[in-house]
């Protein structure tokens, strides 16, 4: 399943220390078990505009990956990997 981050690129990564739920239901149950907003985040970008256009927010949020962003994964997760080991 994809993130929410539907707005960005696809495979451009941000991070943040603290932040709302910004209406993500998961983030916001999360929220509620931690007790805290300031916790570290990591989001990456799913952004496809032709495929989101077709079958709506709802429907792209939920959806797989298209092959080629599937076959794009390894190396936007080895730079988070590499992200994550210089913090």
């Amino acid at each position: 399943m994809k993130s929410a981050k539907v707005f960005a690129q696809f495979s451009i990564f941000t991070s943040s220390s603290r932040s709302s739920a910004g209406g993500n239901n998961g983030l916001k149950s999360l929220i509620a078990h931690l007790g805290t907003e300031n916790f570290p985040r990591l989001r990456i970008g799913t952004a496809n505009d032709t495929l989101r256009s077709k079958i709506g927010d709802f429907d792209f949020v939920l959806s797989k990956f298209t092959p080629e962003e599937y076959e794009k994964l390894p190396q936007i997760l080895k730079q988070v990997s590499d992200f994550i080991d210089k913090r």
